[in-house]
């Protein structure tokens, strides 16, 4: 069971992500951790980066995004207009 500041910092982290892919004028939206951070009250020191990308694995785990590229300078991953969460955050702008 998650602790009450674990679903606090995701609750954070998916909005964050709804307002980059509501933003976006493609059909896919490409992140790193710091990048997810930059959308959020949190600082983007290590720690939280590492945060934002066990959140970023967890949907990866979960299909709703995939992993585009991963090098020595950390993971990149895509959200594509296929996924679930990509239709969600769009119906939240036309609501």
């Amino acid at each position: 069971m998650q602790s009450l500041v674990e679903l606090d910092i995701d609750r954070i982290l998916l909005d964050a992500l709804y307002r980059m892919i509501i933003r976006t004028k493609g059909r896919c939206l490409i992140i790193k951790p710091k990048k997810l951070l930059k959308y959020t009250p949190l600082s983007t020191k290590p720690v939280n980066c590492a945060i934002a990308g066990a959140f970023l694995e967890t949907l990866r785990s979960k299909g709703l995004i995939d992993l585009w590229r991963e090098s020595s300078h950390g993971k990149w991953y895509i959200i594509r207009d296929t996924s679930p969460l990509w239709k969600e955050a769009k119906k939240l702008v036309r609501t």
